[in-house]
């Protein structure tokens, strides 16, 4: 019997060891919340780099949802991003659609809004 008191007391040291040694992951969380921020924080931070001081065209949506993409691949994100009539659709795993309004910059840009899929 005491062997196999030993043999346990190892296996579950190994385990602990495992389970305090390892690295929590920095994969990016996902729930409701933090998906409507994310989708606003970057299609804000695409808008103010798509800002052009030169011209005053708009920006078409689809060039909009292609940074988000980028934007978002290069955080580490797995959602994809669609343009859904006026809208941006960004569907993350596991999770609801969140769409996103945003305005094209003319006269001054304004803030991009959730809107309903």
């Amino acid at each position: 019997m005491p062997r196999f008191s030993a043999v346990v007391l190892v296996i579950l040291a190994v385990f602990a060891f495992a389970f305090i040694a390892h690295e929590p992951s920095g994969s990016p969380l996902y729930g409701p919340t933090q998906d409507k921020a994310s989708v606003l924080s970057v299609s804000s931070t695409v808008m103010v780099t798509e800002l052009s001081p030169t011209n005053d065209l708009p920006i078409p949506v689809a060039r909009t949802a292609v940074n988000m993409r980028k934007a978002y691949r290069l955080d580490g994100w797995r959602v994809h991003v669609y343009v859904k009539g006026p809208h941006i659709m960004v569907t993350f795993p596991n999770e609801p659609a969140v769409c996103v309004w945003v305005p094209l910059i003319v006269n001054g840009p304004k803030e991009p809004a959730i809107v309903s899929c």
